[in-house]
């Protein structure tokens, strides 16, 4: 069971696999669980359900209490919190408290966002020690490489400097949509969903276009989100450093500036 929209790969995992997948949609109005619907399409042939926080492409954390009501209503399927963003949301956030009270309960996180190490493609899950037995006679016997190991451990030993550059994104991120929010950029942007996540979903007139003119003219790449369920008409804005915050505003003020542009 996955909730649009979210991360794509679950859907195309279950595919691969020829797992049929169930999607129950996150609410319009705020892009959180809607726990009535998800309940109500429990059976027992839902044996997974994923459940992304923040989520990806919404930005938004779940609230705990929904992720709760889920985990008690699903006692016969594990429940799968993805926490890859969650070093932007404040570690007061995780949902790792919870796998102590539901042994239905995977908590996953990742050193590819806030830690850098996308390319090391290095992850963890935490559960109870039933599941991670399980978890652990089905994976690949050598999952991680000596390298990806390697760097894991040094990155892990620069924790302060990690937390420091995941605070200076975190004030761009406010600056970057404190801007976009100014009336420089009113004739383009609708909309800015409050962010718990490194990148700004952005509901953006003529965003399809927009988006095809930075790439182009600008190299600057906003990615296009709106064909996906609730999205219509959005943009995702990854924050950078200043510099290429700074580069993506210009450019985007240069296009919504230009006298043939109407929002």
């Amino acid at each position: 069971m996955i909730c649009s929209p979210t991360y794509a790969m679950y859907r195309i995992f279950g595919e691969i696999n020829d797992v049929a997948t169930v999607d129950v949609p996150l609410s319009p109005l705020d892009y959180q669980l809607q726990v009535t619907e998800i309940i109500g399409a429990l059976t027992p042939r839902v044996k997974l359900i994923f459940l992304c926080s923040p989520g990806n492409p919404t930005s938004r954390l779940l609230r705990r209490d929904d992720i709760e009501a889920v985990a008690t209503a699903a006692a016969g399927a594990m429940v799968v919190v993805d926490e890859a963003y969650i070093d932007y949301a404040g570690e007061a956030e995780s949902c790792l408290g919870l796998v102590d009270r539901f042994r239905n309960v995977v908590v996953m996180q990742t050193f590819s966002k806030a830690w850098g190490l996308a390319g090391a493609r290095v992850g963890f899950a935490v559960a109870s020690p039933e599941l991670v037995a399980v978890i652990d006679r089905v994976k690949a016997p050598f999952n991680l490489s000596v390298l990806a190991e390697e760097a894991t451990t040094r990155v892990i030993a620069a924790a302060e400097t990690v937390r420091s550059q995941r605070d200076t994104l975190l004030l761009e991120r406010k600056r970057v949509c404190d801007t976009l929010s100014a009336p420089a950029f009113a004739r383009a942007v609708h909309h800015i969903v409050p962010s718990d996540a490194n990148f700004l979903l952005v509901k953006m007139a003529r965003c399809k276009e927009i988006c095809e003119q930075l790439c182009q003219e600008d190299g600057v790449i906003l990615r296009y989100r709106g064909s996906m369920l609730h999205c219509d008409d959005c943009v995702r804005i990854s924050i950078g450093t200043r510099d290429e915050n700074d580069r993506m505003l210009a450019a985007l003020a240069r296009v919504i500036g230009d006298s043939s542009f109407s929002g």
